[in-house]
């Protein structure tokens, strides 16, 4: 197993006025993995990726990428260097085709249209939305526009894909599929992913472990199994 660090937070802290979002924040993910985030709402879960993917920047602390420090890096910056990020309410392009939702990131990180245009062809026969690559991103269903924002979310070839909930409120089926989508990913492609979730079933299949946060802060590392097992996170994440 490939025990490099990928992407390591280091005493993070983010505080929205009066509110700590984020109390002293760190964690590891190692190359290859696949690791839930998980707890209580208002944990802090998604404040945490928001800081690693640049779209805030922590009051303090330090996040590494690959040994090398991205702390205050802007979003565009990061998504070069090679994190992709999904969303819990999906941001895509609803007046825009499926294919276009793919092919505008993809003319950012592709000097050629036609290099642009094969990757997005790629894409539509690998998560197989081909059939529905002309239909206008508002008219398919939630599930595919989650499966659209994964696509667009892996255009540039990432290292790294931060999920935010990617299985809430879909039909099972396509829960299904996206779940064998991420493992393909990660044992094919060798993605990385963090996952943030509420979905333990998905989580429990698809992780090699998961780190528990509660109240701004990381509670937890490990297994699933041991997690349900330890007193701090039923207290917190169970309500116990």
């Amino acid at each position: 197993m490939n025990l490099k660090t990928l992407i390591e937070v280091r005493d993070v802290e983010k505080r929205f006025g009066g509110l700590v979002a984020l109390r002293s924040v760190s964690m590891k993910v190692r190359q290859g993995s696949v690791i839930g985030l998980i707890g209580p709402n208002g944990a802090g879960k998604t404040t945490l990726l928001n800081i690693i993917n640049g779209l805030y920047k922590p009051d303090s602390g330090t996040i590494l990428f690959n040994g090398h420090d991205i702390t205050g890096y802007p979003p565009h910056k990061i998504a070069l260097l090679g994190i992709g990020r999904t969303f819990q309410v999906v941001k895509i392009f609803r007046g825009m085709t499926v294919f276009d939702n793919i092919l505008v990131p993809a003319l950012r990180f592709y000097k050629k249209r036609e290099d642009a245009i094969k990757r997005v062809e790629w894409l539509c026969d690998f998560f197989e939305i081909q059939r529905i690559k002309d239909e206008l991103a508002s008219e398919i269903s939630g599930g595919q526009q989650k499966l659209l924002e994964l696509a667009r979310a892996i255009v540039h070839d990432p290292q790294l894909l931060l999920l935010d909930e990617p299985f809430y409120g879909i039909h099972p089926e396509l829960k299904t599929k996206i779940i064998n989508y991420i493992k393909r990913l990660n044992e094919e492609l060798g993605k990385t992913f963090l996952i943030v979730s509420h979905d333990m079933p998905s989580i429990r299949t698809i992780c090699d472990g998961v780190l528990v946060m509660h109240a701004g802060e990381v509670i937890y590392e490990g297994t699933l199994e041991e997690a349900r097992k330890s007193k701090g996170v039923l207290e917190a994440y169970l309500g116990v």
